[in-house]
This record gives C-alpha cells, sequence and structure tokens, in this order.
C-alpha cells in the first residue's frame, strides 16, 4: 500500500522544507545559500493597517440640510403617524404571567408598543 501512497506522505517526503527553495533558485540562476543570505528576515510584527488620512467631511450646505429635514419630517409624517405604519407582531411568550419574580430572561421579552396596528382601528366590516 506504502508504494501507492495510500497512507500519507511520512517524514521529509514529497516535496520538503527546502524543496521549494531550491526550485526557485534554480530557475534563477542562483543558489538557495544566496536567496537565504540576501532575504532579511523582520521579527517585528506587521502593521495591522497602513497609515492613512482619513479626509474629513465637509459641512453640510444649506440645501443639504433643508433636504435631510424635509425627509426626516416626511419620513415620520407619513410611516410612523400614520395608521399604515404597521409593525408585525411578535410570537407570544408561554411565561407571560407576572409572578413578581425578576428574572433574567425578562430583559428580552418584547416590550408592548405604543403604536397602534391596523386591527385596533375602529372600522367597519359592512362593505366587505
Amino acid at each position: 500500500m506504502a508504494s501507492r501512497g495510500g497512507r500519507g506522505a511520512g517524514r521529509g517526503r514529497r516535496g520538503g522544507g527546502n524543496a521549494s527553495i531550491i526550485a526557485i533558485a534554480q530557475k534563477m540562476g542562483t543558489t538557495a545559500t544566496e536567496i537565504r543570505k540576501n532575504v532579511k528576515a523582520s521579527y517585528e510584527p506587521e502593521p495591522l493597517f497602513p497609515a492613512h488620512l482619513v479626509p474629513r467631511p465637509t459641512k453640510l450646505s444649506q440645501d443639504e440640510i433643508d433636504m435631510v429635514k424635509y425627509y426626516r419630517g416626511l419620513r415620520t409624517r407619513i410611516l410612523e403617524d400614520t395608521p399604515f405604519y404597521i409593525i408585525p407582531k411578535k410570537r407570544q411568550i408561554d411565561d407571560d404571567e407576572d409572578d413578581g419574580i425578576r428574572r433574567y430572561r425578562d430583559k428580552y421579552k418584547p416590550k408592548k408598543s405604543s403604536v397602534q396596528g391596523l386591527r385596533a382601528l375602529p372600522v367597519g366590516m359592512s362593505p366587505f
């Protein structure tokens, strides 16, 4: 089995550590020892981020400020203050009874929303 390579390469077989440097040296027409002499090993850690100047953002022009104010007002008027602002219901928690004991899991319980859904609106069903 070992002749066909069925159980791994073993120690030092199939292209050991020096094989690649020797092949590179032969392609360059020099020896591996000459390459090792010319390579300067640095034991300093590489910098994580290169030195880079981050440009400072410019101040917004008056037109841009007006656009942001308009967008925020529009979002509030149309989306959040109308009955069409629907938030999907979260799943019910089985253990919803309050027994007065504060538990760690209580901080992960969904809070009661102050935004009403469409079901809370008094709509007559006669047209439907």
